[in-house]
C-alpha cells in the first residue's frame, strides 16, 4: 500500500530501468566500497540482516556472499521487487524477500540483528514512523544503519543546478545532524549517533540531465576514480549522512 507521506511512490521506483548484473557489487564503484565498509563492522557469519527498500538487491547479495549473513528484504515497488527476486534466484542465494509496505511489514518485532536502508527515509514528509519501524524489528542490542544523501551540503547545490525536480522528491529538512538524530524513537533507542560518511562520489548527482549520455558517463567515471583515490573521508565532501541506532 502506498503511504500518503511518500514523496516518490512505487511508480517512481518501478520506472527505473533495472539492468542488474549477476554478480556481487563491484568495489570499484566508490559508493559501493564506502557503503559496504559501513556495514562490514556489524556483520558476522549468520548475522540476520534486513534491508528496507532493497531493490535491486546488490547490497544484500554482498552481505550474503561476502559476509555469510542471513538476508531478508522489503521492497514495495512490484517490478523492483521482482528484479531483486530474479537476481537472488539466478545467483542461487536464499533470501526472504517481501513485497509490502514496510510500515505494515509482516516481519515481527525483534527479528533482526541489523536493519539498514540507503536513501529511503528522506522520501517521506514525516520519516519518524519508518525510522521507528527500523528499530522495532531489531532484537535487543541490534543496530539500525540509516543513510540519507547529504543534499544539505555542496551535493545539494550541484544537484539543484542539474535536476531541481529530483530534489523535490527528498525531505531536505532532515539532512543535518540535529534533525536526523531527533528521528530516533526515544523509548526504543539505546545509543544514537549521526555522522558524515563516504568519499567524493558522482552517483547521487544527475549529470545525465545536463550532459549528453556519453559525456555524463565519462565525467561520472572520472569523479568516481577521484573518490577511490581520496585517502581519507572529509566531512564536508561526504555524500551520506548516517543515523545509527542501537535497540535497547
Amino acid at each position: 500500500m502506498e503511504n500518503e507521506s511518500d514523496l516518490a511512490g512505487p511508480k517512481h521506483w518501478d520506472s527505473r530501468a533495472l539492468r542488474v548484473s549477476r554478480r556481487s557489487p563491484s568495489r570499484l564503484n566508490v559508493t559501493v566500497a564506502d557503503l559496504t565498509d559501513l556495514l562490514s563492522a556489524h556483520l558476522r557469519p549468520g548475522t540476520s540482516v534486513l534491508e528496507v527498500g532493497c531493490a535491486p538487491g546488490k547490497f544484500l547479495l554482498w552481505c550474503a556472499l561476502e559476509r555469510q549473513a542471513k538476508v531478508s528484504g522489503v521492497e514495495y515497488a512490484p517490478k523492483s521487487a521482482e528484479a531483486t527476486r530474479e537476481l537472488f534466484r539466478d545467483m542461487q542465494v536464499p533470501i526472504d524477500l517481501r513485497t509490502e509496505d514496510f510500515l505494515q511489514t509482516s516481519f515481527p518485532p525483534g527479528s533482526f540483528d541489523l536493519v539498514f536502508s540507503f536513501g529511503v527515509i528522506e522520501h517521506f514528509d514525516d520519516p519518524r514512523p519508518i525510522v521507528r519501524k527500523h528499530v522495532e524489528v531489531l532484537r535487543p542490542g541490534g543496530r539500525a544503519i540509516i543513510t540519507v544523501p547529504n543534499y544539505g551540503g555542496f551535493y545539494g547545490t550541484i544537484q539543484s543546478k542539474l535536476d531541481r525536480s529530483n530534489l523535490l522528491l527528498h525531505n531536505l529538512d532532515i539532512m543535518n545532524h540535529q534533525s536526523l538524530s531527533a528521528l530516533a524513537p526515544a523509548d526504543l533507542s539505546g545509543e544514537v549517533r549521526t555522522y558524515a560518511w563516504g568519499r567524493l562520489t558522482p552517483w547521487i548527482l544527475s549529470f545525465d540531465k545536463r550532459l549528453p549520455p556519453a559525456l555524463a558517463r565519462s565525467f561520472a567515471l572520472g569523479v568516481n576514480v577521484l573518490g577511490l583515490l581520496q585517502p581519507v573521508m572529509i566531512s564536508k565532501m561526504a555524500p551520506w549522512l548516517v543515523l545509527e541506532i542501537s535497540r535497547r
